[in-house]
């Protein structure tokens, strides 16, 4: 299962360093950065951390916001383009590692910049869209794995838990006294407790590690088996029959004769 890093970078570009260092440090393979503040004019170059990611973005026409995403390089990753609507900060990517659990065929990965003032109409069309999103592509990877990831602020996440089967990873405040990052995945049997780390720069959200449990590999013992294989039993009998055993049953006799001369 892959690593996951979250957070909210509030303008990534005077960040990257950092980013870069955390990339090193932690060994995720996929970063998660909501208010990202690029645009078309901000060339991948600027925010690239290393050949060994990916970049996929969703950028805002306007200042602020936006989302982007570092993808390991050894991941196959579609971008699901298909799926984004306009005035929606919703980045759709769907990951096919070299190695998932069996029950997954691949990782649903949608990254969620839910801006702060909304109405409860607006937070009701995102849950909409974000489901249409999910069920369109359960319907083509029904064995999909999901994973909501993002700075939802102050939108309600109950109907899409109980919709996809989701639960929330994070249960402690993330900015201030509020959880505002938040993951919610159908995998958190594959993950440690989140952990949560410093903030990146001056930004003022805590940054958050998903860390995959690593099963325990024990280290095999060696024993030595007699083969059982029927040429082999056959010899087995030939060199008992041949072996002259008159010691033996002499041997017992004497033994059984000397026993039974000492019971009065």
């Amino acid at each position: 299962m892959p690593a996951i890093f979250l957070t909210n970078a509030c303008h990534i570009l005077n960040k990257v360093d950092n980013l870069h260092a955390i990339a090193n440090m932690n060994n995720p393979s996929l970063i998660m950065v909501t208010e990202s503040w690029l645009n078309v004019n901000v060339p991948n170059s600027a925010v690239c951390i290393g050949s060994k990611f990916n970049i996929y973005r969703r950028d805002r026409l306007t200042v602020g916001g936006a989302v982007v995403a570092y993808v390991n390089a050894n991941a196959p990753t579609t971008h699901l383009r298909n799926l984004e609507e306009d005035n929606k900060e919703v980045l759709w990517l769907l990951l096919k590692p070299p190695r998932t659990p069996r029950t997954f065929s691949a990782i649903l990965v949608v990254g969620v910049h839910f801006p702060s003032g909304q109405s409860l109409e607006n937070e009701r069309e995102w849950n909409e869209y974000i489901t249409r999103g999910v069920d369109s592509v359960l319907r083509d990877f029904p064995s999909a794995s999901v994973c909501v990831m993002g700075d939802f602020n102050q939108m309600k996440l109950n109907t899409l838990c109980t919709r996809f089967n989701l639960k929330k990873s994070v249960r402690a405040p993330t900015r201030g006294k509020n959880v505002l990052d938040q993951l919610l995945t159908n995998m958190s049997d594959f993950y440690d407790e989140v952990m949560h780390l410093p903030l990146v720069g001056r930004s003022d959200h805590q940054c958050l590690l998903f860390s995959p449990k690593i099963k325990q590999k024990v280290k095999p013992t060696s024993r030595k088996v007699r083969l059982t294989k029927p040429c082999n039993l056959a010899a087995l009998g030939l060199k008992l029959n041949l072996e002259d055993w008159n010691s033996v049953f002499q041997a017992r006799a004497s033994t059984t004769k000397s026993v039974f001369s000492q019971i009065p």
